[in-house]
């Protein structure tokens, strides 16, 4: 019997494959009828959301602090969170710039773990925080943060 060399499977594969696609794009999936009915939505309203340097500011006001490390992957998130805002953050560097001790004012603070919030009623909270619980741990009124911005509020038509 003759023996078949891998030129011929090759070949017979690709044919196969090649088949495989042409069926595929003449009988491949049906496309769905058209609604005869179809929804029409409107955008009806704007949605609100933390402006991140009014909560800023009040922040500082209501005199809450940050107390991050140079080196903290978790500090650097919480003030990206803020972005331009970051400027009006009570924000102190607790880390000597040989990173492996503390400033004289994060001892005295009592910082062990970073980011630590501290707030005006002496509580604190450590880890990435929220602005929802970052106003809400400074004692501010979340309306008085928010800003009104344009969001895809959809009401159906009838």
């Amino acid at each position: 019997m003759a023996r078949k060399n891998s030129s011929t499977y090759l070949f017979a594969f690709a044919g196969f494959i090649f088949a495989a696609l042409i069926g595929f794009a003449a009988f491949g999936p049906e496309q769905a009828p058209a609604d005869p009915n179809p929804i029409d939505v409107e955008v009806v309203s704007s949605q609100s959301e933390i402006d991140a340097e009014l909560l800023a500011k009040a922040l500082t006001e209501s005199g809450a602090k940050l107390y991050g490390a140079f080196w903290c992957s978790h500090c650097e998130d919480q003030k990206e969170m803020f972005g331009n805002a970051v400027q009006y953050l009570n924000y102190i560097e607790s880390s000597m710039p040989d990173g492996r001790t503390q400033t004289q004012e994060a001892i005295d603070a009592g910082i062990t773990s970073y980011p630590t919030w501290i707030f005006p009623d002496g509580s604190r909270q450590t880890g990435l925080m929220s602005f929802e619980d970052l106003a809400e741990g400074a004692g501010i009124d979340i309306e008085t943060v928010k800003a009104d911005v344009e969001g895809p509020t959809i009401e159906v038509i009838e």
